[in-house]
């Protein structure tokens, strides 16, 4: 009887601590709460600008949104999870919905560009992860894009703040 209950604690410990973890409320925080900017895309810089090129959200119930330069971009299409240490996890996407866009006419066409190549690429978006501040994503090709904490882009404020440009892709 006493080998039984022994065995019977460390059958309960052991599926405890394989169970899946939900994320932290720290880790849901400094994703959920936060706007953020591409800043590198597929090797290349990619220069703050008002407003910017693109950025992500990742909103409390698993989906995505965002920005295309001067266009909202949101919808289910695009969901994200996390893993159990809640600094990295995946993305899964519903084809059968659509990813709906604004069309406005945004000045900087060069923004436009990137941001399109940018939103295209989430389609193949299969992990992410925080580290230091900074978001990275990594697309089924192995490429990636990373991503830092700004203000609400569609405000026109960024956090990085001074320059403007007009030239959103730099080379390295």
């Amino acid at each position: 009887m006493r080998n039984l209950l022994l065995l019977t604690l460390i059958a309960l410990c052991l599926a405890e601590c394989t169970a899946p973890q939900p994320v932290d409320g720290l880790t849901r925080d400094r994703l959920t709460n936060h706007y953020w900017g591409l800043r590198r895309f597929l090797g290349n810089k990619v220069a703050h600008a008002e407003p910017e090129a693109a950025s992500l959200r990742f909103r409390p119930n698993g989906q995505i949104d965002g920005t295309a330069s001067c266009n909202s971009i949101g919808g289910s299409r695009l969901n994200w999870s996390a893993t159990t240490v809640g600094n990295a996890g995946s993305f899964s996407h519903n084809n059968a919905q659509p990813m709906i866009q604004t069309a406005v006419g945004c000045g900087d066409r060069r923004s436009v560009v990137v941001a399109n190549d940018f939103w295209q690429r989430m389609d193949a978006a299969e992990a992410w992860s925080l580290q230091d501040g900074r978001l990275q994503i990594t697309f089924s090709d192995g490429g990636t894009a990373e991503l830092v904490s700004i203000t609400n882009p569609l405000l026109g404020r960024g956090s990085e703040s001074g320059r403007k440009t007009s030239n959103n892709f730099d080379h390295k």
